[in-house]
């Protein structure tokens, strides 16, 4: 495909700029001078060299034939070299380096053979990567304890100069991520690691990053221990978690979401009528520490985390809520139109404190910003008038209106200096290299116009379509939907948008270009938003529908339910039923949609192959999160590139078992939809992905805990009415303990209670997905024989 083609394309530069320069060097009859060896050494080895490595995917298939190809020019050159020192050590060093690059591939891929064989060649090499490398692959054949030693016993003899290098840091920083997984010394001796670590490259995150992660293991270790714990330890956490965001925007999706986490739990059980002494002054320390990161940090970092502190406005204790409303009114004055569109739910909620408070941040930052004063009196005015559209009731058999004749007010307030809520404007773009100025882009289109028109959408609620010219002369499409809670829509869009992150950093799923479609989610308030419309897509059951009308297999819900009730057949058993009524009614078609909609042979491999990528990514995150009520309305399918894109998520966290009828699948794997993945069915790219992916997220627990924990929090888990979680109970605490303890499981291969390989994990879940005796007892409004 497309992605194949650029990695090959890419290789293949590499590979002539490498035959240019040692033909260069090669050429002729005389022997190499100094200067033919700087260039030799620059062409194949040197920072250039490097560049044109790293534009490649750092896989074995990518970068081994270029690496290959050096060391066969780097050894025709050495037979080159003038007599003398300096020349031959010089290529002999080049080609060790080079096969310590092979080594690290190999093992990264788990060839483990390959690896040992590479080391064996590079002896030349530098000795202090050497030996990290070395020890890496006897870790990686589960030599750990030898491991270990061996490597402590290599770094003791390091002198001086190597001791400043980053490198010695890291090797040093690796041996204290192993004394804590191998468990083999006290804390004590771990602890001292790290912060030696942190003496020897004091800018460096992830320093601060580690002695920070295992502190926190600490306070979970001994959960009986815990408040005792808690007193002496938790600063050391909060304090080292800031000081890894201080170096930089490394560890921001990792530490910024626990730092807050840990910090605001506390703060509420803290709030009981006699605290001791102790307490008092452990939430003072980390209350003084959040507020200094509040000021040190760039306002661009807590905005990744707005909507965990809007959630948290109603806390109970008023000391933390100071320090939430001071970082909620810088923000403000940062990004006045982003931080107010993403707040506007909370000044809108049903709730009267979250209003309350919400309404007092407002009023206080307009008094400080006269950009955030008319950031919210154009933002409200325009909510007042989305709300009031959204909410409009109109005539079941009306499918299209004028915008005048539905709402007056929104036409005749543009042009409005507003931006239009769509993702980029909205998800900051974060880099090392991020400045205040550049997390968005420049010129984002503000509202020019409305669309004339507004199509009624003919599902439950009738959401209305509407459309923005923007000032940059595009219409932007929005779906105004009542009668639904998306704040979990846009939670699960934050969340998407991490594991995009997470794959493109993954050699593996970049090669196969996997990511999950992600969309725009504007909460308005507890019951109506916006949704970033998708273009040229259709749901997937219209587009059966379609197939099952063109070819007579048409079935009306009346015969439909009249082959599924139970009580009509009382000699047979659902399964029965559904294998013997249902299934042969519905015989496979997909294979058509797309055998249709992408006629050309290339076309249709490249749809194919999208839709197999983008099921089984969903499917496995789906499985992560507990995401139910995958009917054929909650799939889209792109017809100009063939991939699935999933919609609505208010069924999260296996709320889907407590339905009336409960579900019984992980995720939604019909026949229709296997028939879709082509002749190897989900044996064959389908399940290549979801290992790809349930590997990936496996590897990835400790990014993706600390921001699927604060899904507990507003309102992603049914915990009771707002006014309730204003004052969590025990009850609530408890449930969240549970839903967080699933989803850790899940991501820890713990199926029923026993663990599984990724593989194993993978292949069970399909078999359930698939499982006649589970789709049997679906819902007949799921449609399981789709």
């Amino acid at each position: 495909g497309a992605g194949a083609g650029g990695v090959g394309s890419m290789v293949l530069a590499g590979i002539k700029a490498s035959v240019g320069e040692g033909a260069t060097s090669v050429g002729g009859e005389q022997a190499m001078d100094t200067g033919d060896l700087d260039r030799l050494c620059a062409g194949l080895h040197g920072p250039r060299a490097q560049n044109r490595l790293l534009v490649t995917l750092p896989t074995v298939q990518a970068r081994e034939p270029l690496l290959a190809l050096r060391r066969i020019l780097l050894n025709l050159c050495t037979e080159r070299l003038p007599a003398g020192p300096g020349g031959a050590e010089r290529t002999v060093t080049a080609i060790s380096e080079n096969w310590l690059n092979s080594a690290r591939l190999a093992r990264e891929a788990n060839l483990l053979q390959a690896a040992f064989s590479a080391i064996l060649q590079a002896g030349q090499a530098n000795a202090l990567s050497l030996s990290i490398e070395r020890a890496r692959l006897q870790w990686a054949q589960g030599e750990r304890h030898e491991a270990l030693i061996q490597l402590q016993a290599e770094l003791q003899g390091v002198g001086g100069e190597e001791r400043g290098r980053l490198e010695y840091a890291e090797a040093m920083l690796l041996v204290g991520d192993w004394m804590s997984e191998t468990a083999l010394v006290q804390s004590d001796a771990v602890i001292q690691q790290y912060k030696t670590v942190i003496d020897l490259q004091p800018n460096w995150a992830h320093g601060y990053f580690s002695l920070a992660r295992y502190y926190d293991r600490l306070l979970e270790f001994d959960s009986a221990k815990r408040a005792a714990r808690e007193a002496t330890t938790l600063p050391h956490v909060i304090d080292n978690y800031g000081r890894s965001l201080k170096c930089g925007n490394t560890f921001v999706v990792r530490a910024l979401p626990r730092l807050l986490t840990l910090w605001l739990d506390y703060g509420e059980r803290f709030s009981d009528k006699n605290p001791s002494g102790a307490r008092i002054e452990t939430l003072t320390a980390i209350n003084s520490h959040v507020s200094g990161l509040c000021d040190a940090l760039p306002p661009y970092q807590f905005y990744t985390v707005i909507s965990q502190l809007s959630s948290r406005i109603i806390h109970s204790n008023p000391s933390v809520y100071l320090v939430i409303e001071r970082i909620l009114s810088r923000l403000l004055e940062a990004f006045p139109q982003q931080a107010v569109w993403l707040l506007m739910a909370v000044f809108r909620s049903e709730n009267g404190v979250r209003r309350k408070r919400c309404g007092e941040l407002f009023n206080k930052a307009k008094r400080q910003s006269g950009e955030v004063r008319i950031a919210l009196q154009n933002i409200t005015r325009l909510t007042d008038a989305l709300l009031e559209l959204c909410n409009k009731n109109v005539e079941k058999s009306i499918v299209e209106v004028t915008m005048a004749s539905i709402c007056k007010e929104l036409p005749s307030m543009a042009p409005l200096s507003v931006i239009i809520p769509v993702t980029p404007a909205l998800i900051a773009s974060i880099t090392n290299s991020s400045t205040p100025q550049n997390v968005f882009p420049a010129d984002l289109p503000t509202i020019h116009a409305f669309g004339e028109k507004v199509e009624l959408l003919q599902s439950l609620v009738r959401p209305k379509k509407i459309s923005m010219l923007g000032s940059d002369g595009r219409a932007y499409v929005f779906l105004c939907k009542p009668k639904d809670d998306l704040r979990r829509d846009y939670r699960m869009m934050e969340l998407n948008g991490l594991i995009n992150k997470l794959f493109s950093r993954d050699p593996a799923c970049s090669q196969h270009r996997l990511a999950i479609r992600t969309y725009a989610v504007v909460p308005l308030n507890e019951e109506c938003g916006l949704l970033e419309w998708v273009p040229n897509t259709h749901g997937f059951r219209q587009v059966m529908n379609d197939l099952y009308r063109a070819h007579g297999l048409h079935l009306r819900n009346a015969d439909l339910q009249a082959l599924w009730r139970p009580e009509r057949h009382p000699r047979l058993t659902k399964r029965q039923i559904f294998e013997q009524n249902l299934l042969p009614k519905f015989p496979p078609l997909f294979h058509l949609w797309f055998a249709q909609t992408f006629p050309d042979p290339a076309l249709w491999l490249d749809a194919r192959r999208a839709f197999s990528h983008s099921c089984a990514v969903m499917c496995i995150v789906g499985y992560i999160v507990g995401l139910g009520d995958r009917h054929g309305e909650n799939i889209l399918l792109d017809s100009t590139t063939g991939g699935c894109v999933h919609v609505d998520f208010n069924c999260l966290f296996n709320k889907g078992e407590k339905f009336e009828t409960p579900e019984r699948v992980p995720f939604r794997l019909t026949n229709n939809l296997v028939d879709g993945l082509g002749v190897t069915g989900w044996q064959g790219l389908f399940r290549q992905t979801c290992e790809l992916t349930m590997g990936m997220l496996r590897r990835e627990v400790d990014s993706l805990m600390p921001v699927l924990t604060t899904f507990v929090y507003d309102p992603l888990i049914e915990g009771g009415s707002d006014a309730r979680k204003a004052t969590r109970g025990v009850a609530d605490q408890q449930l969240a303990a549970r839903v967080v303890q699933d989803v850790e499981n899940r991501l820890r291969g713990v199926n029923r209670g026993i663990p599984l390989s990724v593989e194993g994990q993978v292949h069970q879940l399909i078999l359930d997905a698939t499982n006649p005796d589970n789709l049997c007892e679906m819902y007949i409004g799921w449609a399981p024989f789709l």
